[in-house]
């Protein structure tokens, strides 16, 4: 059985299709390959231009990301506080970043640890 995709407007095989979530018997009105361009798009548009260093006060955790809304999502799954979140600063290039993480964290900053 065929359906029609919504977005690129191709007929294309029910297995090319996602399940709605919320409505379990139906498949999405757009195939896989238009909702994998749609998703890319949007976190390129999310992206920061660089990288930033951010601080969770209420765990004393600095961490570094380029996409900080993603990365305070995954901090909460893990059961972490992102409320009150600060970010110190932004830089251009990953490496410089990674040097203002790493003396964080030798001041006695919890993240990752480097061994």
């Amino acid at each position: 059985m065929k359906k029609k995709c919504t977005r690129c407007s191709e007929e294309k095989l029910l297995e090319d299709f996602h399940w709605n979530s919320s409505k379990r018997k139906y498949k999405r009105a757009y195939c896989k390959a238009c909702g994998k361009n749609q998703n890319a798009t949007w976190r390129k548009d999310r992206k920061l231009k660089g990288y930033a260093v951010y601080y969770l006060p209420e765990h004393h955790y600095v961490g570094i990301t380029s996409h900080i809304e993603d990365r305070m999502r995954t901090h909460r799954q893990q059961g972490k506080i992102t409320e009150g979140y600060e970010i110190v600063g932004y830089w251009k290039r990953a490496c410089e970043a990674l040097v203002v993480e790493a003396e964080l964290h030798c001041r006695g900053y919890n993240g990752c640890n480097y061994e």
